[in-house]
């Protein structure tokens, strides 16, 4: 009777996680490129305020499973020559 009861706990607890990290990688690929636009506008605040500089990327978007593709990347000082 308790090994029923415990391979019962076992399997709902093993098909609760798997629920959890499908919705998750889901959630992830459903929002990658909302990720990866947000981590760019911190990066170019980032080196507003740190460098003094202006860093712009036109376009941004996941090539693949894990890869990045970007183009259009400049980064150009502030009151002073271009790079």
């Amino acid at each position: 009777m308790r090994k029923r009861n415990y391979r019962k706990i076992i399997i709902i607890t093993l098909t609760v996680l798997s629920v959890i990290v499908l919705l998750g990688a889901v959630g992830f690929f459903a929002f990658r490129n909302t990720i990866l636009d947000k981590a760019i506008a911190k990066i170019t605040t980032k080196i507003d305020n740190d460098y003094n500089a202006k860093f712009a990327v036109k376009e941004a978007s996941f090539n693949g499973f894990l890869g990045v593709e970007m183009q259009g990347i400049t980064l150009v000082p502030k009151q002073a020559d271009t790079l």
